[in-house]
């Protein structure tokens, strides 16, 4: 219990900003979120929710990902985004991602874990 309020109180140091609006997840990307689509990320994940200043990237897929595809989403954002959050199309709203990556670390909120992934 102590790791995951220490995992918590990690992201509320990390901050949040309002979004401006929710995407669904099987809505076709916006504008904003467009700018992105060159960026390679493994077949079957999708940009729900992107911050435009680059503070954070929110990416879904129907299953969750393995360790080496989340090497490869970290790998295709990196130093575009602050945070990247991972979630599923089933769970996608803000609370409900099953990891982030922040500063090179894999906050693994599943089993309760921060590594390093770099």
């Amino acid at each position: 219990m102590l790791n995951k309020l220490t995992i918590l109180f990690t992201l509320a140091l990390v901050g949040c900003t309002a979004a401006s609006d929710h995407k669904e997840a099987s809505a076709p990307p916006s504008a904003d979120v467009a700018s992105v689509e060159s960026l390679s990320l493994p077949e079957g994940f999708t940009i729900v929710e992107k911050q435009p200043q680059g503070y954070f990237v929110r990416v879904a897929s129907s299953e969750r990902a393995s360790v080496s595809t989340i090497q490869t989403i970290a790998t295709s954002l990196d130093g575009k985004f602050d945070r990247i959050d991972l979630c599923t199309f089933a769970a996608h709203e803000r609370g409900d991602e099953y990891a982030s990556i922040i500063d090179g670390k894999l906050y693994d909120y599943v089993n309760d874990k921060i590594t390093t992934i770099k």
